[in-house]
């Protein structure tokens, strides 16, 4: 079964937001909806992905570095 792509809305400065409740929580699945993500943003120009997991999705946390995500911060119960 395919993924369904994930949602993203583009912010003043150029980059991408993701919604985080586009995001599968399967993390195979997840890391083919995250390849196409980066591969259709490389192709839009744009500047970065702002992706952010919270303590229910840490499982996605190995795939999101794996496609070259690092961590910006963290706070509580999300890193961003």
């Amino acid at each position: 079964m395919a993924s369904a792509q994930i949602s993203t809305e583009t912010n003043a400065f150029g980059g991408e937001i993701v919604d985080p409740a586009s995001v599968e929580r399967d993390p195979d699945r997840f890391r083919d909806q995250l390849s196409a993500l980066v591969t259709a943003s490389r192709k839009r120009g744009t500047k970065v992905v702002w992706l952010a997991l919270d303590l229910s999705r840490a499982a996605l946390i190995p795939v999101a570095v794996d496609a070259g995500f690092t961590f910006h911060h963290a706070a509580g119960a999300q890193v961003q």
